[in-house]
């Protein structure tokens, strides 16, 4: 399902009547475009034919595939497409907490934070592009776990407009939002000062 979906992403990105040209990297497509394009040629004699035939669809033949070229996308140009998507999303959604395969028009942009993210900690991120995430959200990476934000902002979902002043509304709350939620109280004084601030801010 994972393929069919970006597929269809793909699809929609390409104009009618766009000549693919593989040789030299897919040009004229959007960069992400061009790069899972070029990934399915590179396992191309492995895909099912069924899959082969929708690649036939987009204008990607076996004879295509096999000369097909990686896309060559200047780190600046490819950093900018994935902030405008970020930008995008932190407006629609308030924060930039996403799972790795989550996809914002087609834009693969969980995968994308994930490796700024990689890039961050291996101190590889320049300045001006942590300065901007951190514009769109403060907590975009985290010194804890991922999962934590992630059960946070799930947790706050689950509880817009609800009060949380005794165990009874804890208890009304989806099973996975409560065991998380009771959680953090069991373990508060182990929770960094930043977290709590979360929570407090939260609450």
């Amino acid at each position: 399902m994972k393929w069919q979906r970006r597929y269809q992403a793909a699809r929609t990105q390409l104009t009618p009547g766009h000549a693919l040209t593989p040789n030299q990297g897919f040009p004229g497509t959007p960069d992400w475009t061009g790069q899972w394009l070029y990934s399915q040629c590179t396992v191309y004699d492995d895909l099912h034919p069924r899959q082969q035939q929708l690649l036939a669809d987009l204008g990607l033949t076996p004879e295509g595939a096999r000369t097909a070229r990686p896309r060559r996308i200047p780190q600046a140009a490819a950093f900018s497409a994935g902030l405008a998507h970020a930008r995008a999303w932190a407006q629609e959604h308030g924060h930039l907490t996403v799972t790795g395969d989550t996809y914002h028009d087609g834009y693969p942009l969980g995968r994308w934070l994930r490796h700024q993210r990689k890039r961050a900690a291996r101190g590889r991120l320049p300045e001006d592009r942590t300065h901007a995430l951190v514009a769109l959200d403060p907590w975009w990476n985290p010194p804890w776990n991922m999962r934590w934000q992630q059960s946070l902002h799930t947790a706050r979902a689950h509880t817009a407009d609800r009060p949380l002043n005794t165990t009874a509304d804890l208890d009304a709350l989806p099973t996975v939002t409560s065991k998380w939620l009771f959680t953090q109280c069991a373990s508060y004084d182990s929770l960094g000062h930043e977290q709590r601030q979360l929570l407090a801010a939260w609450a």
